[in-house]
C-alpha cells in the first residue's frame, strides 16, 4: 500500500514515516486545535453543571430511598405486623395527603409571581399572600373535617 505523498501545503494527507524525512519542515505543522466560540463553550459547561446536579441529586434520592427502607424495615421488625401496618396506613395517608394540599398554589406563585417579579412587585407580594391565605384556609379546613371524623374513622375504617 502506498500512501499519498503531495507538496500541497494545506493538504494534510497520509504519509509514511519515511516521507516525513523527505518532506521539508514548514509543509508539515501541526493541525491547529480549534478553539470553540464562547457560546459554544458556555453550552458545554452548562451541560457539566446539569449533570453534576443530576448525578447529586440522584445520589441524594438513592441514599434517602435506602434510609427509609432501612428505617422501614426497623419499624416493622419492632413495632409488630398490626401496629406497623396502622403506621404504613398513616404514612400512605400523609403522603397523599401531601400531593393534594398544595392544591396548584405553588405552580401559580410561580407562574403569576413570575410575570411581574422585577416590574411590580406589590403584586407579587399579592401573590405570595393569596397564595398562604388560601393554603391556611384549606390545611385548616381539611384538618378541621378530620378531626371531626376522626371517632368515625377509628371505629369503623381501622377497628
Amino acid at each position: 500500500m502506498n500512501p499519498q505523498t503531495t507538496t500541497d501545503k494545506d493538504s494534510l494527507s497520509t504519509r509514511a514515516a519515511g516521507d516525513i524525512a523527505r518532506c521539508p519542515k514548514d509543509e508539515f505543522r501541526p493541525e491547529p486545535i480549534p478553539i470553540l466560540p464562547q457560546g459554544l463553550a458556555d453550552k458545554r459547561n452548562d451541560v457539566r453543571n446539569l449533570a453534576a446536579g443530576a448525578g447529586i441529586a440522584l445520589s441524594g434520592r438513592a441514599i434517602g430511598r435506602g434510609t427509609r427502607l432501612a428505617t422501614d424495615v426497623g419499624l416493622a421488625h419492632t413495632l409488630g405486623p398490626a401496629s406497623f401496618g396502622l403506621y404504613a396506613i398513616g404514612w400512605t395517608i400523609t403522603r397523599l395527603a401531601t400531593l393534594v394540599s398544595p392544591m396548584g398554589l405553588d405552580a401559580g406563585v410561580i407562574r403569576f409571581g413570575s410575570e411581574s417579579w422585577r416590574v411590580d412587585s406589590a403584586r407579587v407580594k399579592s401573590t405570595v399572600r393569596q397564595s398562604l391565605l388560601y393554603s391556611s384556609l384549606s390545611g385548616l379546613w381539611w384538618g378541621g373535617v378530620f378531626y371531626a371524623l376522626a371517632p368515625w374513622l377509628g371505629a369503623r375504617v381501622f377497628p
